[in-house]
């Protein structure tokens, strides 16, 4: 008998390639090569084992930091949106309240026009309502004296020399207390 090129294994102990009944879903099988032995084989298998648990472990890793990225993103950007919000809010605020004493100022400076004017206004009809009564009293005053004068001529002439008379006495009196 010719020696066999390779070992030959016993059938029971190691699984035929092909027969996948005891090898798990997650791990794939190990290419079996001719000639090595059962322990290389293992071996070999068990290093594609750790190999597939690691690359599942990796995967792991990154899809919990992807999401992790993710979540960071859409907190930074809402962090964005309320600031931005705030802002605006503050913003809006602010403008209300410039508006509001903007108006109220307007308002207020309008109601001292107002007034200023209904007093001009006021002082003017008074004015004139003053120099109309002055202006009668004079006019009133200078009938009255025209009307003694000429109804009473002898008596008005009475009334200016007591009055110069009473006038003089007077101013020398102070003259003489004077100095």
């Amino acid at each position: 008998m010719a020696p066999e090129p390779f070992p030959s294994r016993d059938p029971e102990s190691t699984p035929h390639p092909d027969d996948r009944s005891n090898v798990t879903s997650s791990t794939p099988s190990p290419t079996l090569l001719p000639g090595t032995p059962p322990a290389a084989d293992e071996a070999r298998g068990r290093q594609m084992e750790r190999e597939v648990s690691l690359t599942e472990f990796a995967e792991r890793i990154g899809t919990a930091l992807g999401a992790t990225m993710k979540k960071a993103r859409d907190t930074q950007s809402r962090i964005r949106v309320v600031g931005g919000q705030a802002r605006e809010q503050a913003s809006d605020r602010a403008s209300g309240l410039a508006r509001s004493v903007k108006d109220r100022f307007s308002n207020f400076r309008q109601d001292a026009a107002q007034a200023t004017s209904q007093a001009k206004e006021t002082a003017r009809e008074k004015i004139i309502d003053f120099n109309q009564k002055a202006r009668r009293r004079v006019y009133d005053a200078r009938d009255r004296a025209e009307t003694v004068r000429k109804e009473y001529p002898i008596q008005t002439m009475l009334g200016i020399a007591a009055a110069s008379f009473v006038i003089g006495f007077a101013l020398r009196l102070w003259r003489s207390n004077r100095g």
